[in-house]
Protein backbone atom coordinates (compact mmCIF):
# COMPACT_ATOMS: atom_id res chain seq x y z
CA UNK A 1 0.00 0.00 0.00
CA UNK A 2 1.61 3.29 -1.05
CA UNK A 3 1.76 6.04 1.54
CA UNK A 4 1.43 9.45 0.00
CA UNK A 5 2.49 12.59 1.84
CA UNK A 6 0.37 15.68 1.28
CA UNK A 7 1.35 18.60 -0.85
CA UNK A 8 0.69 22.26 -0.16
CA UNK A 9 -2.80 23.53 -0.69
CA UNK A 10 -2.10 27.10 0.34
CA UNK A 11 1.33 27.51 -1.11
CA UNK A 12 2.54 30.69 0.52
CA UNK A 13 5.11 30.50 3.28
CA UNK A 14 6.38 32.82 5.96
CA UNK A 15 9.91 31.54 5.81
CA UNK A 16 10.34 31.83 2.05
CA UNK A 17 9.30 34.23 -0.65
CA UNK A 18 5.76 32.80 -0.79
CA UNK A 19 6.67 29.13 -0.80
CA UNK A 20 6.84 27.33 -4.13
CA UNK A 21 7.38 30.50 -6.12
CA UNK A 22 7.35 29.36 -9.72
CA UNK A 23 10.40 30.03 -11.86
CA UNK A 24 8.80 28.48 -14.95
CA UNK A 25 8.54 30.79 -17.93
CA UNK A 26 5.29 30.76 -19.85
CA UNK A 27 5.21 30.54 -23.63
CA UNK A 28 4.07 28.13 -26.35
CA UNK A 29 4.99 25.13 -24.20
CA UNK A 30 3.61 26.62 -20.99
CA UNK A 31 0.90 29.13 -21.96
CA UNK A 32 -0.53 31.70 -19.57
CA UNK A 33 -4.28 32.33 -19.62
CA UNK A 34 -6.61 35.03 -18.38
CA UNK A 35 -9.12 33.11 -16.31
CA UNK A 36 -12.05 34.17 -14.13
CA UNK A 37 -12.89 33.67 -10.47
CA UNK A 38 -16.18 31.76 -10.08
CA UNK A 39 -16.26 31.39 -6.30
CA UNK A 40 -14.25 32.68 -3.35
CA UNK A 41 -15.65 31.46 -0.05
CA UNK A 42 -14.19 30.99 3.45
CA UNK A 43 -13.80 27.46 4.78
CA UNK A 44 -13.05 28.67 8.31
CA UNK A 45 -15.22 30.66 10.72
CA UNK A 46 -14.73 34.35 11.42
CA UNK A 47 -13.45 33.41 14.85
CA UNK A 48 -10.66 31.24 13.44
CA UNK A 49 -7.11 32.51 13.90
CA UNK A 50 -6.10 31.13 10.51
CA UNK A 51 -8.23 31.77 7.42
CA UNK A 52 -8.57 29.16 4.67
CA UNK A 53 -10.60 29.82 1.52
CA UNK A 54 -12.09 27.74 -1.28
CA UNK A 55 -11.34 29.42 -4.60
CA UNK A 56 -12.86 28.18 -7.88
CA UNK A 57 -11.43 29.39 -11.20
CA UNK A 58 -13.21 29.12 -14.55
CA UNK A 59 -10.70 27.41 -16.84
CA UNK A 60 -12.96 26.91 -19.85
CA UNK A 61 -10.90 29.38 -21.85
CA UNK A 62 -7.76 27.28 -21.51
CA UNK A 63 -8.93 24.71 -24.07
CA UNK A 64 -6.59 22.04 -25.38
CA UNK A 65 -3.56 24.30 -24.85
CA UNK A 66 -3.80 23.54 -21.14
CA UNK A 67 -3.86 19.78 -21.65
CA UNK A 68 -1.23 17.97 -19.62
CA UNK A 69 -2.33 14.34 -19.92
CA UNK A 70 -3.02 11.75 -22.59
CA UNK A 71 -4.07 8.51 -20.91
CA UNK A 72 -7.10 7.21 -19.04
CA UNK A 73 -7.91 6.92 -15.34
CA UNK A 74 -8.83 3.25 -15.41
CA UNK A 75 -6.86 0.42 -13.87
CA UNK A 76 -3.64 -0.86 -15.33
CA UNK A 77 -0.70 1.12 -16.61
CA UNK A 78 -1.50 4.81 -16.87
CA UNK A 79 -4.29 4.78 -14.31
CA UNK A 80 -4.55 7.96 -12.28
CA UNK A 81 -4.05 10.09 -15.37
CA UNK A 82 -6.90 12.08 -16.85
CA UNK A 83 -8.52 11.47 -20.24
CA UNK A 84 -7.16 13.21 -23.28
CA UNK A 85 -8.67 16.67 -23.60
CA UNK A 86 -8.74 17.32 -19.86
CA UNK A 87 -6.96 20.43 -18.63
CA UNK A 88 -5.01 18.67 -15.89
CA UNK A 89 -4.50 15.49 -13.88
CA UNK A 90 -5.14 14.91 -10.16
CA UNK A 91 -1.97 16.02 -8.41
CA UNK A 92 -1.23 18.91 -10.76
CA UNK A 93 -0.85 22.52 -9.62
CA UNK A 94 -2.04 25.85 -10.92
CA UNK A 95 0.39 28.75 -11.19
CA UNK A 96 -1.13 32.09 -10.21
CA UNK A 97 0.55 35.35 -11.18
CA UNK A 98 -0.41 37.98 -8.59
CA UNK A 99 -0.80 40.92 -10.95
CA UNK A 100 -1.60 44.01 -8.88
CA UNK A 101 -4.25 45.60 -11.07
CA UNK A 102 -7.14 43.53 -9.74
CA UNK A 103 -6.74 44.11 -6.01
CA UNK A 104 -7.49 47.61 -4.78
CA UNK A 105 -5.20 47.47 -1.74
CA UNK A 106 -2.41 45.74 -3.58
CA UNK A 107 -2.75 48.03 -6.58
CA UNK A 108 -2.33 51.18 -4.49
CA UNK A 109 0.78 49.86 -2.73
CA UNK A 110 2.35 48.64 -5.98
CA UNK A 111 1.53 51.87 -7.79
CA UNK A 112 3.09 53.95 -5.02
CA UNK A 113 6.23 51.81 -5.10
CA UNK A 114 6.47 52.00 -8.89
CA UNK A 115 6.06 55.78 -8.86
CA UNK A 116 8.82 56.14 -6.27
CA UNK A 117 11.17 53.90 -8.24
CA UNK A 118 10.54 55.94 -11.39
CA UNK A 119 10.99 59.22 -9.52
CA UNK A 120 14.36 58.05 -8.21
CA UNK A 121 15.33 56.97 -11.74
CA UNK A 122 14.37 60.36 -13.18
CA UNK A 123 11.62 58.87 -15.36
CA UNK A 124 8.15 60.49 -15.50
CA UNK A 125 5.41 58.22 -14.17
CA UNK A 126 3.45 58.66 -17.40
CA UNK A 127 6.41 57.71 -19.62
CA UNK A 128 6.26 54.91 -22.18
CA UNK A 129 9.31 52.69 -22.52
CA UNK A 130 10.66 49.86 -24.65
CA UNK A 131 12.88 46.99 -23.56
CA UNK A 132 15.83 45.93 -25.71
CA UNK A 133 18.42 43.19 -25.18
CA UNK A 134 21.71 44.35 -23.70
CA UNK A 135 23.89 43.34 -26.65
CA UNK A 136 26.34 45.15 -28.89
CA UNK A 137 24.48 47.08 -31.53
CA UNK A 138 21.25 47.21 -29.55
CA UNK A 139 18.72 44.86 -31.12
CA UNK A 140 15.00 44.87 -31.71
CA UNK A 141 12.62 45.74 -28.89
CA UNK A 142 11.40 42.67 -27.02
CA UNK A 143 7.88 44.07 -26.80
CA UNK A 144 6.04 47.14 -28.15
CA UNK A 145 6.33 50.31 -26.11
CA UNK A 146 4.25 50.23 -22.94
CA UNK A 147 3.61 52.50 -19.95
CA UNK A 148 6.52 52.39 -17.53
CA UNK A 149 4.10 51.96 -14.60
CA UNK A 150 2.49 48.93 -16.25
CA UNK A 151 5.84 47.27 -16.93
CA UNK A 152 7.17 47.81 -13.41
CA UNK A 153 3.99 46.70 -11.67
CA UNK A 154 3.74 43.59 -13.84
CA UNK A 155 7.41 42.60 -13.78
CA UNK A 156 8.88 43.59 -10.39
CA UNK A 157 7.93 42.70 -6.83
CA UNK A 158 8.59 45.94 -4.94
CA UNK A 159 6.27 45.41 -1.98
CA UNK A 160 6.74 41.81 -0.85
CA UNK A 161 10.00 40.07 -1.79
CA UNK A 162 13.35 40.92 -0.23
CA UNK A 163 16.21 41.83 -2.58
CA UNK A 164 19.40 39.77 -2.76
CA UNK A 165 22.83 40.89 -1.59
CA UNK A 166 23.82 42.01 -5.10
CA UNK A 167 21.02 44.57 -4.94
CA UNK A 168 22.79 46.27 -2.01
CA UNK A 169 26.13 46.17 -3.82
CA UNK A 170 24.61 47.94 -6.83
CA UNK A 171 22.64 50.37 -4.66
CA UNK A 172 25.86 51.47 -2.96
CA UNK A 173 27.13 52.78 -6.31
CA UNK A 174 24.07 54.99 -6.70
CA UNK A 175 23.89 56.37 -3.16
CA UNK A 176 24.82 60.06 -2.99
CA UNK A 177 24.94 60.21 0.82
CA UNK A 178 28.32 59.10 2.19
CA UNK A 179 26.89 57.42 5.29
CA UNK A 180 24.35 55.46 3.26
CA UNK A 181 26.99 54.44 0.72
CA UNK A 182 29.23 53.19 3.54
CA UNK A 183 26.42 51.20 5.14
CA UNK A 184 25.35 49.62 1.84
CA UNK A 185 28.95 48.71 0.99
CA UNK A 186 29.23 47.05 4.39
CA UNK A 187 25.97 45.12 3.85
CA UNK A 188 27.33 43.81 0.53
CA UNK A 189 30.61 42.66 2.09
CA UNK A 190 31.40 39.31 3.68
CA UNK A 191 31.81 41.05 7.06
CA UNK A 192 28.31 42.53 6.85
CA UNK A 193 26.50 39.32 5.92
CA UNK A 194 24.99 38.72 9.36
CA UNK A 195 23.82 42.32 9.73
CA UNK A 196 22.36 42.20 6.22
CA UNK A 197 20.43 39.08 7.18
CA UNK A 198 19.02 40.79 10.27
CA UNK A 199 18.09 43.91 8.30
CA UNK A 200 16.84 42.27 5.10
CA UNK A 201 15.91 38.58 5.04
CA UNK A 202 14.76 38.17 8.64
CA UNK A 203 12.48 41.19 8.37
CA UNK A 204 11.41 40.44 4.78
CA UNK A 205 12.38 44.01 3.89
CA UNK A 206 10.85 45.01 0.55
CA UNK A 207 12.35 47.30 -2.08
CA UNK A 208 9.95 50.13 -1.25
CA UNK A 209 10.93 49.87 2.44
CA UNK A 210 14.58 49.89 1.42
CA UNK A 211 14.04 53.07 -0.60
CA UNK A 212 12.38 54.67 2.41
CA UNK A 213 15.44 53.80 4.55
CA UNK A 214 18.03 54.88 1.96
CA UNK A 215 16.69 58.10 0.56
CA UNK A 216 19.81 59.03 -1.43
CA UNK A 217 19.77 55.87 -3.60
CA UNK A 218 18.65 56.68 -7.14
CA UNK A 219 18.74 53.45 -9.17
CA UNK A 220 18.69 53.95 -12.96
CA UNK A 221 15.75 52.07 -14.44
CA UNK A 222 17.86 49.48 -16.36
CA UNK A 223 19.66 48.60 -13.12
CA UNK A 224 16.36 48.37 -11.24
CA UNK A 225 15.11 45.78 -13.70
CA UNK A 226 18.37 43.89 -13.35
CA UNK A 227 18.62 43.68 -9.56
CA UNK A 228 15.11 44.14 -8.09
CA UNK A 229 13.09 40.98 -7.27
CA UNK A 230 10.93 39.72 -10.10
CA UNK A 231 7.20 39.25 -9.68
CA UNK A 232 6.83 35.46 -9.72
CA UNK A 233 3.87 33.16 -9.96
CA UNK A 234 2.99 30.97 -7.01
CA UNK A 235 1.89 27.34 -7.24
CA UNK A 236 -1.23 25.97 -5.59
CA UNK A 237 -2.03 22.27 -5.52
CA UNK A 238 -5.34 21.70 -7.29
CA UNK A 239 -8.07 20.31 -5.04
CA UNK A 240 -10.43 19.47 -7.90
CA UNK A 241 -10.73 16.53 -10.26
CA UNK A 242 -11.02 16.97 -14.04
CA UNK A 243 -13.57 14.13 -14.07
CA UNK A 244 -15.82 15.80 -11.49
CA UNK A 245 -15.19 19.50 -12.12
CA UNK A 246 -15.09 20.03 -15.86
CA UNK A 247 -13.35 23.28 -16.83
CA UNK A 248 -12.87 24.30 -13.20
CA UNK A 249 -9.76 24.69 -11.06
CA UNK A 250 -10.34 24.42 -7.30
CA UNK A 251 -7.77 25.73 -4.83
CA UNK A 252 -7.66 25.39 -1.05
CA UNK A 253 -5.93 28.63 -0.12
CA UNK A 254 -4.40 29.13 3.30
CA UNK A 255 -3.88 32.82 4.01
CA UNK A 256 -0.43 33.56 5.39
CA UNK A 257 0.04 36.39 7.87
CA UNK A 258 2.77 36.73 10.46
CA UNK A 259 4.97 39.14 12.40
CA UNK A 260 8.71 39.45 11.98
CA UNK A 261 11.32 39.41 14.74
CA UNK A 262 10.68 43.11 15.42
CA UNK A 263 6.90 42.83 15.22
CA UNK A 264 6.46 44.04 11.65
CA UNK A 265 3.23 42.71 10.07
CA UNK A 266 3.78 40.61 6.95
CA UNK A 267 1.51 38.60 4.69
CA UNK A 268 1.94 36.12 1.86
CA UNK A 269 1.61 37.95 -1.44
CA UNK A 270 -0.37 35.47 -3.51
CA UNK A 271 -2.64 33.87 -0.91
CA UNK A 272 -3.88 37.28 0.21
CA UNK A 273 -4.12 38.43 -3.41
CA UNK A 274 -6.44 35.51 -4.17
CA UNK A 275 -8.44 36.12 -1.00
CA UNK A 276 -9.34 39.63 -2.18
CA UNK A 277 -10.57 38.60 -5.63
CA UNK A 278 -14.35 38.70 -6.05
CA UNK A 279 -16.27 36.43 -8.45
CA UNK A 280 -15.88 37.79 -11.96
CA UNK A 281 -12.35 39.07 -11.39
CA UNK A 282 -9.64 38.08 -13.85
CA UNK A 283 -6.54 36.16 -12.81
CA UNK A 284 -3.51 35.02 -14.82
CA UNK A 285 -2.96 31.27 -14.49
CA UNK A 286 -1.45 28.20 -16.13
CA UNK A 287 -1.24 24.50 -15.32
CA UNK A 288 1.98 23.01 -13.93
CA UNK A 289 2.25 19.19 -13.98
CA UNK A 290 2.80 17.73 -10.52
CA UNK A 291 4.75 14.75 -9.23
CA UNK A 292 2.07 13.53 -6.79
CA UNK A 293 -0.05 10.93 -8.63
CA UNK A 294 -2.75 8.35 -8.01
CA UNK A 295 -1.45 4.76 -8.12
CA UNK A 296 -1.39 3.47 -11.71
CA UNK A 297 -3.57 0.54 -10.67
CA UNK A 298 -6.92 1.67 -9.26
CA UNK A 299 -7.20 -1.54 -7.22
CA UNK A 300 -4.20 -0.48 -5.11
CA UNK A 301 -5.19 0.73 -1.59
CA UNK A 302 -3.95 4.15 -0.50
CA UNK A 303 -3.03 5.68 2.86
CA UNK A 304 -2.82 9.44 2.48
CA UNK A 305 -1.17 11.70 5.07
CA UNK A 306 -1.59 15.48 5.22
CA UNK A 307 -2.15 18.42 7.52
CA UNK A 308 -4.14 21.60 7.07
CA UNK A 309 -4.47 22.86 3.52
CA UNK A 310 -2.17 20.02 2.45
CA UNK A 311 -5.45 18.18 1.95
CA UNK A 312 -5.79 19.89 -1.46
CA UNK A 313 -4.35 17.18 -3.74
CA UNK A 314 -6.13 14.45 -1.77
CA UNK A 315 -9.45 16.20 -2.29
CA UNK A 316 -8.58 15.94 -5.98
CA UNK A 317 -7.82 12.23 -5.55
CA UNK A 318 -11.09 11.64 -3.65
CA UNK A 319 -13.20 13.31 -6.34
CA UNK A 320 -11.37 11.42 -9.08
CA UNK A 321 -11.91 8.05 -7.42
CA UNK A 322 -15.57 8.91 -6.78
CA UNK A 323 -15.98 9.55 -10.50
CA UNK A 324 -14.24 6.24 -11.26
CA UNK A 325 -16.57 4.42 -8.87
CA UNK A 326 -19.58 6.04 -10.58
CA UNK A 327 -18.30 4.62 -13.88
CA UNK A 328 -18.21 1.16 -12.35
CA UNK A 329 -14.42 0.85 -11.96
CA UNK A 330 -13.09 -1.54 -9.32
CA UNK A 331 -11.45 0.53 -6.58
CA UNK A 332 -9.39 -0.30 -3.52
CA UNK A 333 -10.11 1.48 -0.21
CA UNK A 334 -8.42 4.76 0.73
CA UNK A 335 -7.48 5.72 4.28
Amino acid sequence: TPRVRGGGGGDDGASTDDARASTRRFGPENPCFETTILMNAPLTSKESSHEVRHVVIDASGMGDAGTTTTTTTGGGEGGGRSPKGCLYSPGDSVAVLPTPGTSTGGQKACAAAAEELLRRAGVPSDAWITVRPNVDGGGDALEPAMPAMTLIMGALDLTSASPRRYFFEVAAHFASDAAEKERLTYFASAEGRDDLYRYNERERRSVIEFLDDFKSVNLPLPWAFRVAPRLRARLFSLSSSPSSHANELHCTVSLVKWKTHYGRAREGLCSNYLARLAPGASVATWIVPGTLRLPPDASTPMIVVCTGSGVAPFRSFAHERAAMRARGDKLAPTL
